[in-house]
């Protein structure tokens, strides 16, 4: 995709020059990347089921819609944008925007300016949060969930709630990410080693067993006939080979840091919060076979780029730099085989916007 390697490149040069000016910095680089993810036309994974899906339900009237709440959808706040929207093309724009918003909101809020070149090259350069915006409604949810994290940071529930809330107005997930913002810091640190034990128990299943975890989650989703038609094709047993093994030891490194940090009180206040969110993120990334997990990925993602500019900032052992190190080297290493990788599908080659 010839297109997103000079993007990327100009992203970087622009932080580094541009790094002391958060304003400025913001403006020349998400206003490329909005016309970029927005004027996109026949492009992604999921473009061509979207569009399909606006051309059969733009039509609809309220009382259709009702129907289909009652036969299990339940999308109130996607449906809305379908109807404001023209045109397809529009839609895309529209949730592009809501997208971007959310991004600019999260880091422009919570990255210190000297941390800002890092963090978007750990944006950037990472697969997920490029594909994030191709999954548009789970876009638009990811979009509401960062800005429920903004509101929880700042100490601010009952906005983040509301956030969470309209979230799930897009997609289904958002009720579970509305669960994750109840645990209270101080409860998180006083059951640290409960949920240490269970943390290591989970993953050491995980290695054993690598298709334990699948099938439970298989068996619950065939359980439930919506969620059956949905998602059970998502959920798979199959063998693994040594790199699911050799990234999993990777994984669950960062996390034994991150319990070290926890456990040393190197974090304080929201960001106790922040470092089990990344905890969970590297755990499902060693559950294979589960395709909709990467779904929760892509969520927690951002929250693992704050972490990790944080921790830069309060550990000053060569553990944090190791930690931030690996992170860059494995982005790098997903750039390039997701990315570059001429083998890639068709859905991530041959860019085309419609303003040319």
């Amino acid at each position: 995709m010839d297109v997103y390697i000079p993007l990327s490149l100009y992203v970087i040069a622009v932080s580094i020059f541009f790094r002391k000016n958060k304003k400025i910095l913001f403006l020349m680089v998400f206003v490329p990347l909005l016309l970029f993810w927005g004027t996109r036309v026949d492009f992604g994974v999921d473009y061509s089921s979207y569009k399909e899906k606006f051309e059969y339900q733009h039509e609809w009237d309220i009382m259709t819609y009702l129907i289909s709440v009652l036969n299990g959808k339940f999308e109130p706040g996607y449906f809305l944008l379908m109807k404001i929207a023209p045109d397809f093309n529009s839609l895309v724009f529209i949730c592009a925007l809501i997208y971007t918003i959310g991004i600019v909101f999260f880091f422009y809020e919570l990255l210190p300016a000297k941390y800002c070149t890092l963090a978007l090259l750990l944006f950037l350069f990472f697969p997920l949060s490029y594909q994030a915006v191709q999954t548009i409604r789970s876009s638009l949810t990811l979009s509401l969930f960062l800005m429920a994290c903004v509101a929880k940071m700042k100490g601010n529930m009952k906005t983040a709630y509301v956030f969470a809330l309209i979230s799930a107005t897009f997609h289904m997930s958002g009720l579970l990410l509305l669960l994750l913002l109840l645990p209270k810091n101080e409860t998180l640190a006083k059951r640290h080693d409960t949920l240490t034990f269970f943390i290591c128990f989970f993953i050491l299943i995980a290695l054993l067993i690598p298709n334990f975890w699948p099938s439970i989650l298989k068996r619950f989703v065939g359980k439930i006939e919506n969620l059956s038609d949905a998602y059970e094709s998502y959920i798979y047993e199959r063998s693994l080979g040594i790199g699911f093994y050799l990234f999993s030891l990777m994984r669950v490194g960062c996390i034994l840091y991150i319990l070290s940090l926890l456990k040393r009180k190197a974090l304080s206040g929201n960001f106790i919060w922040i470092a089990w969110l990344s905890i969970i993120y590297y755990i499902l990334q060693i559950i294979q076979n589960v395709e909709i997990a990467y779904r929760f990925c892509t969520y927690f993602y951002f929250i693992t780029i704050i972490l990790k500019c944080y921790v830069l900032k309060v550990d000053k052992t060569k553990a944090s730099r190791i930690f931030v190190g690996i992170s860059i080297i494995y982005v790098l290493f997903n750039f390039y085989n997701v990315i570059l990788n001429p083998l890639n599908g068709p859905e991530n080659q041959n860019y085309h916007s419609f303003l040319f």
